[in-house]
């Protein structure tokens, strides 16, 4: 005799939804995404600079969003740090560097009401560690925008 296994498709996808939302809810970074609070790209690191990639920092009122940029023209890649409220001081820290150039990390920080950086680094043909920090959190992203 062979037994038949019932399972009850409604719990467990009430099970599978409160584990969703006990991980949405311990989520600090959202990378590639913009909220509608979030601050736009605001162009610091300059002209022909265009976003490859972000993602946001959040503190229980505020958000960085941290941005790299690069510029096909320069070779350089840029990162900044912009806060979505921007009427508030608070630490913020950018950086940048090269993966194949130990000791080449680029910094900014300090108490800033609007943005971290903008930092630079030449990288044409080579790939980027980036990251930033906001509210004793760290967000860091490796072996990024690998140049051709």
């Amino acid at each position: 005799m062979r037994s038949i296994r019932i399972t009850r498709p409604g719990r467990r996808m009430a099970t599978a939804a409160g584990l969703l939302a006990i991980s949405a809810a311990s989520v600090v970074a959202i990378p590639g995404t913009a909220s509608a609070a979030t601050a736009a790209y605001n162009g610091a690191c300059g002209s022909g600079y265009n976003v490859k990639s972000w993602f946001g920092i959040q503190s229980p009122t505020e958000e960085v969003t941290v941005y790299l940029t690069y510029s096909a023209a320069t070779g350089k890649n840029c990162v900044v740090g912009i806060k979505d409220n921007q009427t508030t001081t608070r630490s913020i820290t950018v950086y940048i560097e090269r993966d194949d150039t130990p000791g080449s990390r680029v910094t900014d920080s300090g108490n800033y009401t609007k943005y971290a950086g903008p930092v630079y680094i030449y990288a044409k043909g080579a790939c980027v560690t980036w990251g930033g920090v906001f509210n004793g959190l760290e967000v860091l992203r490796r072996h990024t925008n690998c140049g051709a």
